[in-house]
Order: C-alpha cells, then sequence, then structure tokens
C-alpha cells in the first residue's frame, strides 16, 4: 500500500505538468488572386511568388510570357501565407527580391520604376 501511495504523489506532479506549447505557424488562407501591374520602362520576364521563409520560390508566374511595361497579368495566389517573397527578372537580367509582402488582402501588385524597383500593395 505504501509502494502505491509513494507512486501516485511521484507520478502527481510530473502528470499535472502542462504540455509545452505548440510552435508558432502562420495559418494558412485562399489569397485568391492579385493583379500584377508592370508600371517600370523594362518587360518583366519572369516573376516569382511563394511563402516567405517557408518554401521555394516555386516556378515562374507568367509561364514563360514577358509582361511588357504598362501590361497587367492576373495571377491565382492560392492557399499560402500571407507573407509572401516575391522575386522579379527583367528584360536586362536585373532581378529583384523583396520580401515579405503581405498579400493576403491585395487587390494590385504595382512594380514601379525605382532602383531598384519597388513594390506597391493596392488594397482590395
Amino acid at each position: 500500500m505504501r509502494a502505491w501511495l509513494l507512486l501516485l504523489l511521484l507520478a502527481g506532479p510530473a502528470a499535472a505538468q502542462p504540455a509545452p506549447p505548440a510552435p508558432l505557424m502562420q495559418p494558412f488562407f485562399d489569397r485568391g488572386t492579385v493583379t500584377l501591374r508592370n508600371a517600370t520602362a523594362l518587360s518583366l520576364q519572369q516573376f516569382f511568388l511563394w511563402n516567405h521563409g517557408m518554401a521555394p520560390e516555386g516556378e515562374d508566374r507568367l509561364g514563360g510570357e514577358a509582361l511588357p511595361p504598362g501590361g497587367t497579368r492576373d495571377l491565382v495566389l492560392g492557399m499560402g501565407h500571407c507573407n509572401t517573397a516575391l522575386r522579379a527578372v527583367f528584360a536586362d537580367g536585373a532581378e529583384q527580391r523583396i520580401a515579405p509582402v503581405h498579400l493576403c488582402y491585395a487587390r494590385e501588385l504595382v512594380l514601379e520604376a525605382a532602383t531598384p524597383p519597388a513594390v506597391r500593395i493596392i488594397p482590395r
């Protein structure tokens, strides 16, 4: 009897300890679509976007078709985190990496002429 009582007393505090908190993860959202607008003077040859810090950049969102100056393209964002990393490759070979950009409530993503090119988010 004493052995059982001693076992219960020793096991009680360990069983009562709270579990460690789960690691913090950003929730996934259906980010819908966004319009990409090229407001630079150069054609945009490739455009990549991916979950910042979570995944490799994936495939070219322009599908091998250049986006001319002033042109627009609707991009399906799909499921992911709101914080999104971007990489744009221009006709002259210049490349711009931008991270992170909050895209969950974006209606339009404008690549603007600047040195280096800047991104402006137009909300829904």
